[in-house]
């Protein structure tokens, strides 16, 4: 008998390593192969995919713990991904944005504080300090959401 906890996060981890090669191979494919600048920190690049990474997974593991079957789930994966990217700043600048409630959005969703953190590395050419604070956002909203995720499970079975 294996506990759900430890089913869970054997999923986790599995799912944020293979995440994280994927990033690997995009960061270092991209430098070697297409010459793509990613800023004055391979590492500090790699520390803040790592915790959107990591923030996603969890992301994932809650939103699946309201669905029974793997149809219901597909469906409505991409409708989130969709929208939370519109509102994180992925689609248009947030600069653009004048709403406050939409803003406020926005500071709710793990794609506003990646792109932050990307734009200050690689746009504005800061160094790895700047990315400090969107990494601890993103590795809290990861842990709430992993709580959240592990306790809905639980709780549904």
């Amino acid at each position: 008998p294996i506990k759900n906890i430890s089913i869970l996060s054997g999923n986790v981890i599995a799912t944020f390593i293979a995440g994280f090669m994927n990033i690997l191979v995009m960061v270092y494919g991209g430098k070697y192969l297409f010459h793509i600048d990613w800023g004055k920190s391979d590492i500090g690049v790699l520390l803040l995919l790592g915790a959107f990474i990591f923030t996603i997974t969890c992301l994932g593991l809650f939103i699946s713990s309201f669905f029974k079957t793997q149809q219901q789930l597909s469906s409505i994966v991409p409708v989130i991904t969709v929208s939370t990217s519109m509102l994180g700043g992925c689609m248009w600048p947030l600069e653009i944005i004048q709403s406050k409630t939409l803003l406020f959005i926005a500071n709710l969703t793990p794609q506003k504080w990646a792109l932050e953190g990307i734009k200050d590395m690689i746009m504005y050419g800061h160094g790895i300090e700047s990315i400090v604070t969107p990494v601890l956002v993103l590795l809290l909203m990861g842990i709430i959401y992993l709580a959240l995720g592990i306790r809905f499970i639980n709780a549904s079975k």
